[in-house]
């Protein structure tokens, strides 16, 4: 039982700086200039909690 949950609790963490981690990602991407307009980078980052 104390296996499963350090088990549980290692995959909790794991998950979670993942999701830190394309969080993270997704506002670098957003924030760079590569040429885009400021519309397309708005309708991308609108379902990741972008403007």
């Amino acid at each position: 039982m104390a296996n499963e949950r350090t088990f549980l609790s290692w995959i909790r963490t794991s998950m979670g700086l993942a999701t830190c981690g394309v969080g993270i990602t997704q506002l670098f991407k957003l924030n760079t200039d590569n040429g885009n307009s400021d519309e397309f980078l708005s309708k991308v980052g609108r379902p990741i909690g972008g403007k």
